[in-house]
């Protein structure tokens, strides 16, 4: 009967000792969340370079069509 209550207590602490899923999957979560994050900005900012240069473009289109008219 000890020996049950003892093997019984430990199984328990083990449950208590063990991480639970989430404490696992928070620094996964946490990192895939960062990388996103990176990703968004990395686009955003691409898109804006490209947006940018292709609005220079066609402004230097445009005045080099002025000029050639004159």
């Amino acid at each position: 009967m000890d020996f049950m209550n003892h093997f019984e207590r430990s199984a328990i602490n083990k449950e208590l000792d063990a991480p639970s899923r989430t404490t696992l999957l928070w620094p996964r979560f946490r990192f895939i969340l960062s990388l996103s994050r990176t990703i968004r900005s990395e686009v955003t900012r691409v898109f804006i370079v490209t947006f940018s240069w292709y609005k220079k473009a066609i402004t230097s289109l445009n005045t080099d069509c002025k000029y050639k008219e004159r």
